[in-house]
């Protein structure tokens, strides 16, 4: 018995586990998601092309071995209590925004600071599409039918679309998630592998995907993975810092007791995705120490800190997305993936959507941790005592804001693909802009330096978007 048989197996006989968050609106079935039949050609990202791997044809749809698996189906489906049942719906609407959810709840459940979850989204992302596309090549290469279209007695719990059914797509997207996800968090792989498997195993119980669908899209989604991995090794996010800080009255320094290094000094030399000259979106230095433009910034902070309404306080904790929470890149994950719920995109059209919000948003983080750290501007409350904040106060220096240059990276990628939602996205990342200034943690100008810089690494990945033959 291969490997790829043994796991089959185990998919079958798995019991159906979801304990992932659930968004509050479930998405379409699959039945109303798109096709794009066209997608095997978008440009991939990592990968050279789609052709980096291939995989051998399915079985003939009159074969035996197509008549067995078939039969397996059905016997599997002849004893399906309710929760299974209600397992294969739940998969079944959103494999990039079910393991989406799961990334989110991994980087809640490990307090994994923003730039560091900006990866790991990224990471994820961009294996989903990779994989993605490589799926939808063969697809269109075998055109294999989904099971109840070959047998009309195969169950199936919504609509079976025209897409075809070798490699699932479904099983590529969750064992390239899985890939990356068990890398980056190896204390949950039992948790994680269980997710995988009972994704998997719904498929084939669902009656939407053949085992042998199933084992080619696991093949082709670990194999992504482990590329995009490789990649990442050396992308600089280990780098350790053997710097000191800097001294005088407009350098920060650590409030903490006892006082504690900065937050990832090095981060901005990490390798970018979209950015090729880091120059070109910088923004420019923030006004000198003790300079008339900087007294009236540190006292517009002072003065909203003394009269700070339950509306302010009410906006900067709505986007305070600290310590133990999915952070803002997560905060703007979840936005995405709650505008797509409804707009019946095929799962790579999903993936492609988050692959290039979460690179514009990783490298809007690497731009900004690195004007904090050629500039190391104090922060406001550290500049005047009297300040009090609504929302705790980062270890790492102002200048300039990081919400504020996640979050209009993404809602620039946003406005691009969803733009009847454009005065959304940009009146959200302008609130999470100023939330930083209610809070009492950042300069105006801080927010205002990293909603201009976060717009222009967006436009980037715009342009990439509308390159890579998807449009």
């Amino acid at each position: 018995m291969t490997s790829s048989q043994l796991r089959v197996l185990l998919f079958i006989s798995v019991v159906f586990v979801f304990s992932a968050c659930s968004e509050s609106t479930s998405p379409p079935s699959q039945s109303s998601i798109g096709v794009d039949p066209t997608g095997g050609s978008w440009k991939t990202i990592v990968l050279s092309s789609s052709s980096a791997i291939t995989a051998a044809a399915p079985a003939a749809n009159n074969s035996a071995a197509t008549t067995s698996e078939i039969a397996q189906i059905k016997s599997l489906q002849s004893s399906l209590s309710l929760t299974q049942i209600s397992d294969i719906e739940r998969w079944d609407s959103s494999a990039v925004i079910r393991w989406n959810e799961i990334a989110r709840q991994l980087v809640i459940r490990h307090s994994t600071n923003p730039p560091m979850a900006s990866r790991a989204y990224t990471l994820m992302s961009v294996a989903q599409y990779d994989a993605s596309v490589t799926v939808w090549k063969l697809k269109y290469a075998y055109n294999r039918p989904a099971p109840s279209k070959l047998d009309a007695s195969v169950k199936t719990y919504s609509t079976v679309s025209d897409l075809p059914s070798y490699p699932s797509d479904h099983a590529a997207i969750a064992a390239a998630s899985a890939s990356v996800l068990r890398s980056l968090y190896p204390n949950d792989v039992v948790w994680i592998d269980s997710l995988l498997a009972a994704h998997e195993a719904s498929r084939i119980s669902g009656g939407y995907n053949y085992p042998s669908d199933i084992t080619t899209g696991d093949s082709i989604g670990l194999q992504v993975g482990e590329i995009i991995l490789s990649g990442a090794t050396s992308d600089g996010s280990d780098a350790a810092w053997s710097g000191t800080i800097p001294t005088g009255d407009s350098c920060w320094y650590s409030a903490q007791t006892p006082a504690a290094p900065p937050l990832l000094p090095m981060w901005g030399d990490v390798k970018c995705w979209v950015i090729t000259d880091m120059n070109a979106v910088s923004p420019a230095p923030p006004p000198s120490w003790n300079s008339s433009a900087y007294l009236a910034s540190l006292q517009e902070v002072r003065a909203i800190s003394d009269t700070r309404t339950q509306g302010q306080i009410d906006t900067a904790i709505q986007w305070a997305d600290g310590n133990g929470t999915y952070t803002p890149p997560g905060h703007w994950n979840a936005i995405a993936a709650q505008a797509m719920l409804t707009r019946g995109w095929s799962t790579l059209r999903q993936a492609r959507a988050m692959a290039l919000m979460n690179m514009a948003m990783m490298d809007a983080g690497v731009c900004c941790w690195k004007m904090k750290y050629v500039y190391w501007l104090i922060r406001p409350s550290e500049a005047d005592s009297k300040i009090t904040l609504a929302v705790p106060l980062p270890n790492f220096p102002s200048y300039c804001s990081g919400h504020s240059s996640f979050s209009a990276a993404g809602a620039e990628v946003l406005d691009y693909l969803l733009p009847d939602m454009k005065v959304q996205f940009d009146g959200w990342a302008s609130a999470a802009a100023i939330s930083r200034v209610y809070g009492g943690i950042h300069y105006r100008f801080d927010s205002d330096a990293g909603l201009v810089m976060g717009k222009k690494i967006g436009d980037l990945a715009v342009a990439r978007g509308k390159s890579d033959g998807s449009d």
